[in-house]
């Protein structure tokens, strides 16, 4: 019964050559590459606008109707010329003032 089992045992233990081994060093690293790019090229650039009601009791009458924006996930390296363009999208097509 043993010797079976180690027969069995030997049977799926799969050797591999070093030209697999290779072919998945290199699809892994291709993924791992793509991946990066992917997160550090195309992700970034996202702007995402979402309008939704936002009841609020209690509010002052003087902000009922206003608009309110929410600015979030901004990285310190982003470019000046990038932020003005997207603020120029959440302002509504004015200009913000460059401090």
């Amino acid at each position: 019964m043993l010797e079976e089992l180690n027969k069995a045992r030997a049977a799926m233990i799969r050797t591999i050559t070093r030209r697999q081994m290779s072919k998945m060093l290199l699809t892994a690293g291709t993924g791992t590459l793509a991946l990066g790019l992917y997160t550090w090229r195309v992700e970034p650039h996202w702007l995402g606008f979402t309008h939704s009601f936002l009841p609020v009791t209690g509010l002052p009458s003087e902000l009922e109707g206003r608009t309110l924006a929410q600015i979030s996930d901004l990285i310190r390296c982003l470019p000046a010329a990038r932020f003005s363009r997207n603020w120029t999208q959440v302002r509504g097509g004015t200009r913000c003032s460059q401090q």
